[in-house]
């Protein structure tokens, strides 16, 4: 025990100033944000002369569009009465000679007055019948140029159109400087204050760290937190006790709820309707096999709680299927090989049951993958269900009386690489030669449903095997069946 309390475990280093350096992670911070601050200055630089850029253009067209409104009032009554030579004066003043067109067109849509001296007397269709539009104009040879063209109205009806051509702003500049330098000192200043903040936070979490690796290595964290820390200096004992809480509810779950399933299984074999002591027996041999298989403790657990479990998804079959006499026809296999499937989604509910439940899903799957539920093949199939096939198959053959033990593993002998592992076949013939099982006594012939395999006849090609009920190939035999050399 150390200082704390606690059971003193294995040696962890203590945080140095060589291995947690609260500077260098400061430097590094401050250096991505400042990083970060310089490309956002930079972006900001770009968007704000865009933006810049954006405005003015936009700018520039409202004003052509009122200038364009404004000529148009202008030159209504003069195109009505075709003078000319005011329309002339009124279009030089209206337009930069040296930058912008001026066109009037009258009703007809002819060209009386062209700035440019271009399209004089040509007739173009009118565009502005509704109201002011604005487009773009590509020139030969030119930049386009935006037209703003506005009807000329009087007495209400249209008495022709102005037509404003001028170059649209292209750009300002290509970059804000002002905008650059205010984001840049903002991104600065927040690169500071995160390299503050960052500093005193790393100062606490490398005490509290360092307290924390005390804990875990039992000695008591002494003056490393200071009292503005307090709240870590059970931070560690606080996990500990939490991590072993957890464990033992979850394994007091466990425990309650495979006694339940015990207890079904247990109103099974006292209704007859499975061979009683069958899943102490299996769940014995089905240990056995994992001891000499080497497995872990909780996979063993799982192996030996699944044997005991065997047939606790018969209880969701109705008793009549069980204790019938008569050979099953094909509706009556397939509820009856669908027991392991019931079993699992009642014990997968349980987190801490997962291992038990996928032992007893694959219990009926075939080492050639012609099994079912999920027709796994080999090594894809989970060791544990591959060990309880092989004990639940054995003690099936000898239940009842129906089989001696060496008579039982000739039999499994004859199946391995089909229906079981060839490996764990051979290592429960060297465990029960090695320790001879006790001889079950025999019983009557009453209908219980006790695991078996079917065989399946080859297919005509020799390539395949064919079985009358594809869905279930490893079946679950009623050992009335059995006795009586039935085949589904």
């Amino acid at each position: 025990m150390g200082a704390s309390g606690l059971p003193i475990g294995p040696r962890m280093a203590r945080p140095t100033e060589r291995n947690i350096r609260p500077s260098s992670l400061v430097w590094r911070l401050a250096a991505g944000i400042g990083a970060g601050a310089l490309l956002f200055a930079v972006c900001a630089g770009w968007l704000a002369a865009g933006c810049k850029t954006h405005e003015a253009a936009a700018a520039s067209a409202a004003r052509d569009r009122v200038a364009a409104v404004a000529l148009a009032a202008r030159a209504a009554p003069l195109l009505q009465s075709r003078d000319l030579m005011r329309l002339s004066v009124l279009a030089a003043v209206a337009g930069d000679p040296q930058e912008d067109r001026v066109l009037l067109l009258d009703a007809t849509g002819e060209v009386v007055i062209d700035t440019a001296l271009a399209l004089g007397g040509s007739t173009l269709p009118l565009l502005a019948a509704e109201g002011v539009i604005q487009r773009h104009v590509d020139t030969a040879g030119a930049a386009a140029l935006r037209e703003t063209a506005a009807p000329v109205r009087f007495d209400g009806a249209i008495a022709g159109e102005v037509r404003l051509l001028r170059e649209p702003v292209r750009s300002l500049a290509a970059f804000d400087w002002a905008w650059f330098g205010f984001a840049l000192a903002a991104g600065l200043a927040l690169a500071a204050l995160a390299a503050w903040l960052a500093s005193a936070w790393s100062g606490r979490a490398r005490r509290a760290t360092d307290a924390l690796v005390r804990l875990a290595s039992g000695e008591a964290p002494g003056g490393l937190c200071e009292d503005a820390d307090e709240e870590f200096r059970g931070f560690g004992a606080a996990l500990r006790e939490l991590e072993q809480v957890v464990a033992t509810g979850l394994e007091q779950v466990r425990a309650a709820y495979l006694e339940m399933a015990q207890a079904v299984v247990e109103g099974l074999e006292q209704r007859q309707l499975v061979p009683p002591g069958r899943g102490e027996r299996t769940a014995q041999l089905a240990a056995r096999l994992a001891d000499r298989m080497q497995l872990g403790a909780s996979e063993r657990d799982d192996v030996l709680a699944a044997g005991r479990l065997v047939d606790l998804g018969k209880a969701s079959l109705r008793p009549t299927l069980l204790q019938q006499q008569a050979p099953l026809d094909a509706d009556d296999w397939a509820s009856l090989e669908r027991h392991p499937v019931y079993a699992a989604e009642q014990l997968e509910r349980v987190p801490a049951l997962s291992g038990v439940a996928a032992c007893l899903r694959h219990q009926l799957e075939r080492y050639d993958g012609r099994g079912g539920p999920d027709g796994l093949r080999a090594d894809r199939i989970p060791l544990g269900a591959r060990l309880l096939a092989v004990a639940s198959a054995y003690d099936a053959l000898t239940t009842g009386g129906a089989m001696g033990s060496r008579e039982a593993l000739e039999k499994l002998v004859g199946a391995k690489g089909e229906v079981f592992d060839p490996l764990l076949v051979d290592r429960l013939c060297e465990e029960l030669q090695e320790h001879p099982p006790e001889e079950v006594a025999a019983r009557d012939a009453a209908a219980f449903g006790v695991a078996a395999w079917r065989e399946l006849e080859p297919d005509p090609d020799g390539e395949e095997f064919a079985c009358a009920d594809t869905d279930a190939e490893l079946e679950v035999v009623p050992e009335a069946a059995v006795s009586q050399g039935q085949q589904p």
